[in-house]
């Protein structure tokens, strides 16, 4: 049997490569906003769709969809972002969850696995309705 037979191989390679492209997203990302935050936040483009990146601080119970909250609100045109797509929770102890909505339809995924509750780590990827997002803890 030779090493390309073995399917476990086969099966990881795609995934490790995977990984390692949202790492390095990730760390660019977290890279790009250098300055340190007094409160949790997600990375995201910006809208007008020029490279640039910016931090929206999080707080409490913060909705993202086309009802979504402040910087979290998209256009209603955004058919892939649910009007209500997903929720952030801030807990008083500074850790953050991430929630899917109810009648979400495109899903919710933490670092290419879907989810429907998940607690945040620094450089956590989301990934909704078409928008991507990286999660930067306070004071890193």
């Amino acid at each position: 049997m030779s090493p390309h037979d073995d399917q476990s191989t086969l099966a990881i390679s795609p995934d490790l490569d995977h990984l390692q492209r949202r790492l390095l997203i990730s760390k660019r990302w977290l890279d790009a906003i250098s300055t340190a935050q007094s409160k949790p936040c997600l990375i995201r483009r910006t809208r007008e769709d020029d490279g640039r990146l910016e931090a929206c601080p999080l707080h409490g119970e913060m909705i993202v969809g086309r009802h979504g909250d402040g910087p979290f609100r998209y256009p209603p045109e955004m058919e892939s972002m649910s009007r209500q797509h997903f929720r952030i929770l801030v807990a008083p102890d500074g850790r953050c969850f991430v929630q899917v909505c109810e009648n979400a339809k495109n899903g919710l995924h933490v670092n290419g696995r879907e989810v429907t509750t998940r607690r945040l780590i620094h450089g956590d990827q989301i990934y909704a309705g078409g928008e991507e997002f990286v999660f930067a803890e306070a004071n890193r």
